[in-house]
């Protein structure tokens, strides 16, 4: 991809120099509050080299608009690599980031742990920024002054500063690790990889500066709405300055004591929920094998119900057989009492005929004697 010098030096009135990109030179240009016909009375400078450079309009129909030196005069920097030639990502990247005041920070190794990072908040910030070094200079993409961290420790660890390096594919160079971390300041490296819902709705390219507008507040609205992290390495270990270490060493065995108490508390607490899962369980059981008693109650119940009508029968049956023995007993009786009426009534039906018999045989005796 294509790089270009899309940001310079604005050396204002008051002699403050503002980083400034070309879409924004271009309009100060157009509003005359600059002047960049003539290079002696450029205001415009090279980050990297700091000779006068002036605003161009991108040559192509959907070119960028770039920073170019003034004609005849040749930079310092010629046929050698210089950092300030930007990929696309890296424009879009430094555009968003100034704007970014807080965010996350993650290194690669600990990426599968969600908890390992350190969240960025930021106090004031310079794009761009030039820092001189035992072996010369070096320019970050960015040199934050912090406002704190979390976890809070890492305010002192890095000595209140950061320096956040943007790359596309290469690394720093050796000199920027070692010349940064000898003057306690930490260098992390990331990579600037735009979202992949930034680049479906935008796109990667911009050719005005509403595009650039567009895809720049898409990827603030991710890192500020978002859990969303900058990954990547440090790539130096800075000292820690004398006049951080103790609170460094403080405030790390307080978070250290912290952390091994929120462990001891999560593991109380894992423990707690197994007991509360063990009583609610048992609570469980218990209201099972209360339904069963109740319902082997109601069954015992129901044999007891059972068994006292089967006993109310045997006593009805006991009461009825004791009754047939009675009618058995009376019966017998009757019939006896029958017999001997039958005998008896067979001796008077002969001793009628007897008496008959006699009073008839008197009768005629009377009856002949008179005659």
């Amino acid at each position: 991809m294509a790089e270009i010098k899309f940001f310079a030096c604005w050396e204002q009135a008051d002699g403050i120099c503002t980083v400034i990109n070309a879409f924004e030179a271009l309009r100060l240009k157009r509003d005359a509050t600059i002047i960049t016909d003539c290079k002696e009375k450029s205001v415009l400078f090279d980050i990297d080299t700091g000779l006068n450079v002036h605003p161009v309009k991108g040559r192509k129909r959907f070119g960028k608009p770039f920073f170019s030196y003034y004609p005849s005069e040749e930079s310092p920097l010629k046929d050698r690599s210089s950092s300030f030639k930007l990929s696309t990502e890296l424009i879009i990247f430094l555009q968003a980031f100034e704007q970014i005041h807080s965010f996350k920070i993650q290194e690669l190794k600990n990426v599968g742990d969600k908890d390992q990072f350190v969240a960025v908040f930021v106090a004031d910030y310079f794009k761009l920024h030039k820092i001189e070094v035992e072996e010369g200079y070096v320019i970050v993409k960015f040199f934050f002054h912090l406002k704190e961290t979390k976890p809070y420790s890492y305010f002192y660890k890095f000595n209140g500063v950061l320096a956040l390096e943007l790359t596309v594919t290469s690394s720093p160079r050796p000199i920027k690790s070692v010349g940064l971390g000898e003057l306690g300041i930490p260098l992390f490296t990331a990579e600037a990889r735009i979202p992949e819902w930034t680049q479906y709705k935008y796109g990667t390219e911009f050719a005005s500066e509403e595009q650039l507008k567009a895809i720049v507040e898409d990827i603030i609205r991710t890192y500020k709405e978002t859990e969303y992290k900058l990954f990547g390495t440090f790539s130096n270990e800075a000292v820690t300055l004398p006049e951080f270490q103790e609170e460094y060493k403080t405030m790390s065995d307080f978070e250290r004591q912290c952390n091994e108490m929120r462990a001891e508390i999560d593991q109380l607490r894992m423990e707690c929920e197994s007991e509360n899962t063990k009583l609610k369980q048992l609570k469980t059981d218990v209201q099972l094998q209360e339904t069963v008693i109740t319902a082997r109650k109601e069954h015992l119940n129901l044999l007891e119900e059972k068994i006292e009508y089967y006993e109310n029968l045997e006593k009805d049956n006991d009461r009825l057989k004791e009754e047939k023995n009675q009618l058995k007993e009376e019966n017998l009786r009757i019939e006896g009492e029958k017999g001997d009426l039958e005998v008896k009534s067979k001796i008077d039906a002969a001793e009628i005929q007897r008496l008959n018999a006699k009073g008839e045989s008197g009768l005629l005796k009377k009856l002949f004697h008179k005659i």
